[in-house]
Parts: C-alpha cells; structure tokens; sequence
C-alpha cells in the first residue's frame, strides 16, 4: 500500500471535505456526533469508502481510520483473458478453474450429464432414440394460420467415434412417429450449467449440507439424492459449416454464436427430468451473442444492423473470467502496476455490488442500443468498447432492470407491510440485496463479496476480518467453507449486538474452530481448549435457540448443519427463505393433503422472514400449487403449508 496525496476525503451528508496530505493522512473537524461514513476520491484511482460507518463522539477524536483506494485501467486498456493473470495470481486462479464462474459454459459435450439421455449404442449401425413427450417449435415447420410447429422433441445418442454427433435432438417433423431423413435433427456441441456447476448446494460449498439428509432440508413428499447443481441447457453451433439450413440470416460474421436447444435436464426436480428449455428460441434475436454472451463472456465484440441484429460477434474469453470484475488488464499485465486494475474490494459498496449485479439481475436490458440485448451494453462508451466495466461505469448507463418489488418479478401483496416483497424470478440477489438493510443501514454498507468469494464462488468469504467493538482484537476467520451453514458468517457481525448480545466475537471464533475453521487473532493463529470451545458453542446455541423461540416459538435443538435431521437454528433457513428457482420448486403435501409449494431452490437476499402468514395471502390469486409464495416455515412445516 502506499499512500495518496492530494486525495479528497469529505463526510457524507455534509459539506466538509479535506485534502490527503503527502504521507496520506487527513483531517476532518466540526462533524455531528454520531454515525458517518468518509468517501474519497483521487486522480488516477476510483472512487472509494468506509463501508463500516465511523463512530463520532461528542468531544473525542476518532484516528486510524484507512481509506483505501482501487487502481483503474487506463481508457486505452483491452481485455487478455485470464490465462495471463495465472503468473502472478496462482491460488485465485486455481480456485476460480473449480468454480462455476469458469465451468458453466462448456463449448464441448465433455460436461454433458448423460442420466437423463438414452444409453449410447453398442455400435455404430444406428443411435439410440427416446421421446421425450415434451412438444417445441420446430424450427423446420414455418409457422402459418392453421399450422401447428409444435412436435415431439425425441432425445438421440450415438456411440462416440460413429462420425456422428454424439448426442442430438430431433423433431418428429413429418409426424411418423420415429426419427428418420425427414425430421429436423439438432446436434449437441456445447452445455451451459448442470454438472459443471456444482458449487455444492447440498455440498461443502453451499447452503445445504453435504451428505444427506439433504432432501429432508426440503420437507417435500418425494426424497431425492442429494446433488449440488440445478438444471443444464444444451447448446448448437449455428455459425461456419455448422450452420443448420433452418438458419436463414447471416452468420459469417458470428462464426462462434448458438442456440440454446429445445430441451433442459431439470436434475433437481422429483425425479430429475426433462423439462421444455426456458431460453428456447431459433430467431436471431435468440442467439447467444444477443441474449446470453454479455454475462457468459469476457471482452465482448459487438455490432448490430439498423435492425438491431448482431452482425459481428467475438469474445476474448468464453468463460465468466478475471477481467469480468476486474476490468481489462493488459496495461496491469504489461507492468504488472496494481493501480492499473480493478480491486472490487476497495470500491465503494455501490460499485462492488454492481459487479455482480451486472448479472445477477434479471429482466435485463441493454441501454444502447436500447434494449436490443439482454445484458449490460452500452455500445456509446468508447471506454471498454461496449462492455461494462466495474467501478468505471454505472450500471444503470448500461442496462435497465425490474426495481425491487416489481410484480412481474417479486411476490408481492397489497395487504402485506409497505415494502415487502420476495423474489419469484431467478437472478434477481443483486437487487435483493441493495435494497435490504443489510446495504441500507447506518453501520455497514454490505457487498455480495462479504459473504461469498468472487473466485471460488461457493462457501464463504477466503477471509473474513473483524475487530471486536470491546476488546479492540482483530479475528480473522479462515476456512470458511461451512460459514453461510453454521451461522458464522452471520454472527461474525452480529454477535454482541440485538438477540445476540450474549455472544462475544471471541465466542464465534470459538464456535469456528469447533465446526472445523481455524482463526487468526491480532496475526497469530489462534485456538482455545476443546473446553473452553465447548462452553462457547453452548452460549451460541442458548442464543440463537432463544431467538428462535422469542420469533417465532420454535423450540428445534440447535442443529444448524443438519447433522441429525433437517437444519433447526440456522439463519439463512429462516432469513434468506427460497422462495424462487432456477431449476424447480418442489412439491409436497400441506396438513390437509394438498400439493403444496414447498420451497425453491433460490434464496432471497432481502433478509427478512418469509412467514406463513404472507404465504397465505398470495392463496386466492393462485391457480396451482406453484402460484403460492413458499415460507420459511413451509420448508419444514406441513402446517405452514398452503396448496391447491
């Protein structure tokens, strides 16, 4: 770190404001006592913050407190790729290679989950066929009055090494009932999600715990494997010698683009099953340089016609890459000068949430050309060439999303209290959170990054670093793979404070070693006697289990990982209910025997309790199970349930 002179660090809400001196430090007189947050600014660096608020008492002096700054690519910087940042950046680039982040996108049929598809043949005489009884468009059957496109989609696997496309989906066009020279095949040669995004829901990464019971998490009536991914999509290259007879425009220059296929692998339903693609579409405006690259890419190339349709399409990068979050390096690779890129942890709160907001958001659209993509574009800005670069750019200069609370995304009632509203739709986190208190309060403005790591994309943060307010001692909390499970996450802020007064920091720290994390105390590794840790784990337990009692009358054994039986006392249960989903809401019977919504397979980041009683005001608009709102207590309540 060195230090910033000429920096101009103000109080907001006021007008007082002061000028960093040569060693960086700065003085600031005549503030109201009371919570304030210092942003400051300097050339050549992007705007920053306190994200925690400073304390002012009446009389006193307040020091030490650090303001640090984030480096900008210079205007003229392009994208690399990621591969470039593996030199001098190893451990990050490494957990990155494991994370969905990297993985989601496959543009081979390496990271197909074979369950759902036929076993492939003994030889190559001929592929295995099986129809899925789901109907889709098919694109060989030209819509006219009185003509139906839709037919059966039949799932078709030959044996690798045949000379034929190893998986495909076919239309039974000339409605023979088999699959022959006449229907439109459509090969596999790609896959987005499914497997290779395996961030561990029910795994060590995620919510859910590892070994089952996961399913019991879900309280439904169908008991399912425990597996850690949501739903894959299959991909079809439409560009070059790929490129089907059904794809009319040009696509020379999008030799790279495709199509997402007519059917998806649901591997979280009851049982996994097949299901009709949500992103299904073979126009152009469907194509994946117009709908999807923008998020699935890095160092995106665009141009459109008069018509808004993609002429020109290339990306440095098929992967959710480095340069995503932080920005085009080739000037920080070149001189390897950290105040030439992006470090999203030194942004201010706004900008490190708009990292991930700028596609953790849905119902997006691009701002210029307005509206054409369905991602963050701004083809007006010269800097980054179109592509949204974090902390250089508002997002709202490039895409247009829902608000919070938006009916057509969010569960929302009149008869609910003002400003309560829960997602129904997928991607939705980002606005989730910058409209909760955890973004919105007076003492710490909270980032996705606070509670998950931007390069592994499960578990918790690599670090989690607090100063206990009494004693002044600073714990680091490492390992945190079990963190967003275990409560610790949440009471690494929490503890000493509301409900949870009685927990000191040092006992969180405590409760982190016993549930297999290890602990740095001012620098030092830190452990206390089995013990000593015992008597801490006792006193979370005492609290949280009295929380739950004094909220709610819950009285469950504390049990926060589902150790014995579905998880009781844990935060995220109850605060961060899943009341939408990407791949499935699943099923099960209310306390009268009605198909029930139980829960989804998405959590919302409003942080306030979905409570049964909310769930049951969304019953009379409803006209299926899945039309009402899942709760927190529904999960596990067939009482709390509501079906039709």
């Amino acid at each position: 770190m060195q230090p910033v002179a000429g920096a101009q660090v103000c109080a907001e809400g006021t007008t007082t404001c002061a000028t960093s001196t040569s060693d960086g430090s700065f003085a600031l007189g005549g503030l109201t006592p009371g919570q304030v947050f210092l942003s400051a600014s300097a050339s050549g660096f992007l705007p920053g913050e306190t994200r925690e608020s400073v304390t002012l008492a009446s009389g006193a002096a307040v020091t030490g407190v650090a303001l640090l700054l984030s480096g900008r690519p210079p205007d003229s910087a392009h994208y690399v790729g990621s591969g470039r940042c593996f030199y001098c950046h190893e451990n990050e680039v490494l957990a990155w290679k494991s994370s969905a982040h990297s993985k989601a996108l496959d543009q081979t049929t390496q990271s197909v989950d074979v369950t759902g598809w036929p076993a492939a043949p003994s030889d190559c005489t001929g592929p295995a066929a099986v129809n899925s009884s789901i109907q889709q468009a098919d694109p060989m059957v030209a819509p006219a009055p009185g003509v139906d496109p839709s037919r059966y989609v039949y799932l078709v696997r030959w044996r690798a090494g045949c000379g034929q496309p190893e998986f495909a989906m076919a239309f039974d066009t000339n409605g023979n009932g088999i699959i022959d020279a006449g229907d439109t095949v459509i090969p596999v040669t790609g896959s987005i999600g499914g497997v290779a995004t395996d961030a561990g829901q029910c795994g060590n990464g995620g919510i859910l715990p590892a070994q089952n019971p996961c399913a019991s998490n879900l309280g439904g009536s169908h008991p399912t494997a425990a597996m850690g991914w949501w739903q894959q999509e299959y991909l079809t290259a439409i560009g070059g010698s790929a490129k089907p007879s059904w794809v009319t425009w040009d696509t020379s220059g999008t030799p790279t683009d495709v199509l997402v296929m007519p059917l998806a692998w649901n591997q979280r339903g009851h049982p996994p099953q097949w299901v009709a693609a949500p992103d299904y579409n073979t126009s152009q405006t469907g194509t994946w340089s117009m709908a999807c690259a923008g998020c699935h890419e890095v160092g995106l190339t665009l141009a459109v016609d008069a018509n808004g349709l993609v002429t020109q399409y290339a990306s440095v990068s098929a992967q959710i890459g480095c340069e995503k979050c932080h920005g085009p390096a080739s000037a920080h690779v070149t001189s390897l000068d950290p105040k030439l890129i992006v470090n999203p942890a030194y942004l201010t709160a706004q900008a490190a949430r708009e990292v991930c907001a700028q596609c953790h958001s849905q119902g997006v659209s691009s701002a210029s050309p307005a509206g054409v993509f369905g991602f963050a574009w701004n083809d007006a800005a010269t800097v980054g060439g179109g592509n949204f670069i974090p902390g250089v750019h508002q997002l709202s200069d490039f895409m247009s999303a829902p608000s919070f609370g938006d009916p057509n995304f969010y569960w929302t009632e009149s008869t609910w209290p003002a400003g309560t509203a829960f997602p129904s739709s997928d991607h939705l986190t980002a606005i989730d959170l910058g409209s909760s208190l955890h973004a919105t309060n007076t003492y710490d403005r909270l980032t996705c990054g606070d509670c998950h790591t931007g390069h592994a994309g499960a578990g918790g943060p690599t670090d989690i670093a607090t100063t206990d307010a009494q004693t002044g001692d600073r714990y680091d909390f490492l390992n945190n793979d079990a963190v967003l499970r275990d409560d610790v996450g949440c009471l690494t802020c929490h503890a000493g404070f509301g409900s949870f007064a009685s927990v000191a920091l040092s006992d969180t720290a405590a409760y982190h070693l016993s549930m297999g994390g290890t602990v740095e105390k001012n620098g030092a590794a830190w452990t206390i006697s089995s013990g000593d840790q015992a008597t801490a784990v006792a006193n979370v337990a005492s609290s949280v289990t009295a929380h739950m009692v004094a909220k709610s009358g819950c009285t469950a054994p504390f049990d926060p990982t589902g150790t014995n039986g579905p998880p009781a006392g844990r935060c995220s249960s109850c605060h961060m209910a899943k009341t939408t989903f990407t791949g499935s809401y699943f099923s099960g019977l209310d306390s009268s025997g009605k198909m029930a919504n139980v829960i989804g397979d998405v959590s919302a980041h409003t942080f306030v309790v979905a409570t049964p009683d909310l769930s049951q005001a969304t019953v009379a608009a409803a006209t299926s199970w899945d039309g009402v709102m899942p709760n927190a207590c529904g999960a596990c309540h067939a009482e709390d349930r509501f079906g039709l």
